[in-house]
């Protein structure tokens, strides 16, 4: 199962305490690798479920809303690995693909309507040994 610890976030200085701790998904292989919060008082988790990747967003508490699973490559087991929440408020995303077709991919989702507005595999004979592990904004927009 997914184990999904949150805390708060809070200066140093400040004493917090835990949001909630929180197991989730089923026996097997199913992992959360990143956990953001989200402006709407929820947090979004991403990782994987099987060989696909997965999003699910979660409210204040830690109780599943939603739960996405896509496919990257046909024929790998995949992850994502890191999630940002751009300036227009869409989800960008970075993930790793396994096995034989061994590589990253990034992809852009507005979460808030279930759209996936586009997504990029880092083509390995161009990038044969290259792994990115996290995204950010470049610019506003």
């Amino acid at each position: 199962p997914t184990t999904l610890i949150a805390g708060c976030e809070c200066p140093d200085t400040e004493e917090c305490q835990t949001t909630f701790v929180k197991t989730l998904g089923q026996a097997g292989p199913e992992e959360g690798r990143r956990l953001i919060a989200e402006p709407g008082g929820g947090f979004l988790l991403g990782g994987n479920k099987g060989d696909s990747s997965l999003l699910v967003l979660l409210d204040g508490e830690g109780h599943p809303v939603w739960e996405r699973t896509f496919k990257v490559t046909p024929n790998a087991g995949e992850r994502i690995v890191d999630l940002y929440i751009d300036s227009e408020q869409f989800l960008l995303g970075v993930g790793i693909t396994d096995g034989p077709q061994f590589g990253t991919f990034t992809f852009k989702y507005d979460y808030q309507n279930g759209t996936l507005l586009w997504l990029k595999l880092a083509d390995p004979a161009v990038y044969p040994t290259s792994l990115l592990l996290t995204i950010l904004e470049k610019a506003p927009g």
